[in-house]
């Protein structure tokens, strides 16, 4: 069993998805409630994180 990064409740490793840059897991309940993560395939944090680094540029 491993934990959803957001709402920590445990799960069988084949009922998450990973962030495919940070590598947090996600439950689909709160992969449902991130926009980025459920469209783009990556956390809003990294998403985040790439907007700041675009704006750099």
């Amino acid at each position: 069993m491993v934990q959803c990064s957001v709402c920590r409740r445990e799960y069988p490793r084949e009922h998450l998805t990973g962030c495919s840059e940070c590598g947090d897991l996600f439950c689909t309940i709160c992969m449902d409630k991130d926009e980025t993560m459920e469209a783009l395939g990556i956390c809003s944090d990294c998403e985040e994180v790439h907007g700041a680094e675009e704006e750099l540029e």
